[in-house]
């Protein structure tokens, strides 16, 4: 249930407590205010059922302490009463005309439990989920190694615009905003901080629940690749040249195979045969034939 300007929120000062994991949680009670009302109107009537009836009575017990009032999805939390009595005052103020002259300066509840349309309490929620919106979920495709990625929210121009922070990977400190962009419904990020394989993101946008995005940043292989060797009889080295490499392909080197039947693993030429590799180049020294090489990234 998603209250319209004229449709509050409200916390009364009344809370509950949840002791089914063996300690004890204070919370306040969330009402929508059109569950209120209908459960007042059907008292009224005469008319009431077993599930509004359950509403009233949460109402009644917690009412007499109305923390806040606030529209979901707003970060904006009003004295809740203020909004008593203005509407005492009155047949009916619509809570878009009590913000107007109202001033917000309360702060959300830590935790709350939202009172439901069959008269049953919801799970308990923190501040971080509490009173906002579903956050927009993106969509992100083709993202490769060497170039920024995007990730596209549909109809998510709102849910942009009120984003106070990113946080990249894990890392508890605050996406720097040289490494991303925002523009239209589209995040870009920097590639200088990708990683090859799965990156998360985390979100937080004023109003809206935080989500983290999980994204694939695929690898991309370097190709039409060529070796060239120089022999250095005097040194006893063979050095391998991998044309066309900027060096992504000996990054990734896994072995070395030496004609047809002796492997040698990456670890084990370096600690037995005085193997280096650097940039695109590899040094073997002798004993060396002039045979296949194969290398394997």
């Amino acid at each position: 249930m998603t209250p319209s300007a004229a449709r509050p929120e409200v916390l009364p000062g009344g809370s509950s407590s949840d002791g089914s994991s063996g300690y004890a949680i204070s919370t306040d009670f969330l009402f929508d205010s059109d569950l209120v009302a209908n459960a007042c109107v059907l008292n009224k009537l005469e008319r009431d059922t077993a599930d509004s009836a359950a509403v009233l009575e949460y109402w009644n017990y917690s009412a007499s302490t109305l923390d806040s009032v606030f529209n979901k999805g707003d970060t904006m939390y009003y004295d809740g009463t203020d909004y008593i009595d203005a509407t005492n005052k009155a047949l009916w103020v619509p809570f878009s005309e009590f913000i107007k002259t109202a001033e917000a300066g309360v702060s959300p509840p830590h935790a709350t439990k939202a009172v439901l349309e069959d008269g049953l309490l919801g799970d308990i929620q923190d501040s971080t989920v509490s009173g906002r919106l579903v956050y927009v979920v993106p969509t992100g495709s083709g993202n490769q190694q060497g170039s920024d990625a995007a990730l596209t929210f549909e109809n998510g121009t709102d849910y942009l615009g009120k984003i106070s922070a990113l946080y990249l990977n894990g890392d508890w400190r605050e996406l720097d905003e040289k490494y991303y962009s925002i523009e239209g419904n589209v995040i870009t990020l920097s590639k200088d901080l990708l990683h090859v394989g799965e990156n998360a993101l985390k979100i937080v946008s004023n109003g809206y629940k935080t989500q983290t995005v999980e994204f694939t940043y695929g690898k991309v292989n370097e190709e039409n690749l060529s070796l060239s060797a120089d022999v250095n009889k005097d040194a006893q080295t063979v050095t391998l040249t991998v044309n066309g490499s900027n060096g992504d392909f000996l990054k990734n080197l896994t072995s070395v195979k030496l004609g047809e039947d002796t492997v040698y693993g990456k670890r084990a030429l370096r600690a037995a045969t005085r193997f280096t590799t650097w940039s695109r180049r590899i040094t073997k020294a002798s004993p060396c034939t002039t045979s296949s090489r194969v290398l394997t990234p």
